[in-house]
């Protein structure tokens, strides 16, 4: 760029050397020319400006992904015992990728299928009651208590007439009072023992004996998760990146075995200056391009702009999410750099100028605007530097917003021989002599 500049540079000044000896040899003496007029002029070509409605577009870049990525691990540690993927393979979603050594796990999960059977069968005991044959035993013990307490309730009132009569004693009929007293407890007891019997558990010891079993079911499904964390499958339909274990290497729990990508669910993140994300609206179509492949042209519409700038960058990003069907051969592969032409909101009622006239200078971008000299003697045209924000750009034209000063329709502005345009250097355009005030 700097070998450019100082070769056109070296051409224009050879050239306003070239005019300034004309103007001197056709004109009078060097003390005889009009006080602060310039000894060469500038040859330049001039544009116009325009006022309208321009619909730029915009070429942004950015690189493929994909939404579904995923490195996957086991969720406990142990020693791989089987790999059954490799490296490039496509696999289903749910299929085994590889296995740890189990040998716990499932010894762990027969001990609770043990125990909740243990459970099952106490609770159907409860819920059952007392077997058929206890019962009858219980009610024949409740009869003979019955009969032992009716023969000493005789036995207490035929003494107590003995007793009156001072056949016994005392004591002798005391005793005999005992013994009814206690052959009516043992009756008691023998229907309480019978009664429970056909009535079954007691609602508290059939809650106990439930929730137990409730607990030996969870102690299996716990058992089954543990034995299910030993097998890695694959969460979705994707291509295996990477192969990051070896058979028989002990993994802690989260290792990476498995580098997995789904290419079903590519996007493109395309990095948008601030200066247009006001502008990029998502449903508008970009057409990407790889350098790579040049004959390769995809055009799909923007789903998303994301509403926050990168803080270090910012930049904001425009996502273009390809289905299935966008890109079929999957020539955008994750990590490939893409070019994309995006349209932007129109611009209306801009001020619109060629491309040719936007110069950088070290301020920011101007453009060179021609206007008439002032005073007596003064060149016809002179340059004048107008400080401009770019809008956008389309087909060769450019919509500026001025920082400084007014930029109208009509103006005319520096095309060839911006670059040497300084302000207040005289300007000729074709067909102009270089002294005289255009008409």
């Amino acid at each position: 760029m700097s070998r450019t500049l100082s070769t056109l540079a070296l051409i224009g000044g050879l050239v306003a050397l070239a005019f300034a000896v004309r103007w001197v040899a056709a004109g009078p003496e060097p003390g005889a020319a009009p006080p602060g007029r310039p000894p060469y002029v500038l040859p330049v070509t001039l544009g116009t400006v325009e006022s309208g409605t321009l619909a730029p577009r915009a070429t942004l870049t950015g690189s493929v992904q994909s939404s579904e990525r995923a490195q996957l691990g086991f969720r406990l540690p142990g020693r791989v015992a089987t790999l059954e993927a490799r490296t490039g393979d496509r696999v289903a979603a749910g299929a085994t990728m590889a296995r740890l050594e189990d040998d716990d796990q499932r010894v762990a999960l027969e001990r609770a299928r043990a125990t909740l059977a243990l459970a099952e069968r106490e609770l159907g005991l409860a819920e059952a009651g007392e077997r058929e044959e206890v019962r009858l035993r219980l009610a024949a013990e409740l009869d003979q208590r019955r009969a032992e307490a009716d023969l000493a309730a005789s036995e207490v009132k035929r003494n107590s007439e003995l007793l009156g009569k001072n056949v016994i004693a005392q004591s002798t009929y005391d005793a005999l009072v005992a013994q009814e007293k206690a052959a009516r407890a043992r009756v008691a007891a023998a229907e309480q023992d019978l009664a429970r019997a056909e009535s079954g558990a007691r609602p508290e010891e059939l809650a106990i004996a439930r929730a137990e079993v409730d607990l030996r079911r969870a102690d299996v499904d716990i058992a089954q998760n543990e034995l299910a964390k030993t097998v890695l499958r694959a969460p979705f339909e994707a291509h295996v990146v990477a192969k990051l274990a070896s058979l028989g290497e002990s993994v802690a729990a989260g290792t990476p075995v498995f580098d997995l990508i789904d290419l079903t669910r590519r996007e493109v993140a395309l990095e948008v200056p601030s200066a247009i994300a006001a502008r990029l609206r998502p449903g508008g179509l970009a057409v990407l391009r790889l350098d790579e492949a040049p004959e390769f042209r995809l055009e799909v519409p923007i789903d998303a702009v994301v509403a926050a700038a990168d803080v270090a960058s910012r930049n904001f990003q425009a996502l273009v999410r390809l289905g299935p069907s966008a890109d079929p051969e999957v020539v955008l592969k994750p990590g490939l750099f893409v070019r994309a032409e995006v349209d932007l909101a129109p611009i209306e009622g801009a001020a619109l100028v060629p491309e040719d006239a936007l110069r950088v200078v070290e301020a920011g971008t101007i453009v060179v605007r021609a206007v008439a000299g002032e005073g007596e003697g003064a060149p016809a045209l002179v340059a004048e530097w107008v400080p401009v924000r770019v809008l956008g750009t389309e087909d060769g034209r450019a919509a500026v917003e001025p920082l400084q000063g007014s930029l109208q329709a009509g103006d005319r502005v520096v095309l060839t021989g911006v670059d040497l345009a300084f302000p207040g250097v005289p300007l000729m355009v074709p067909g102009q002599a270089g002294g005289e005030r255009a008409p």
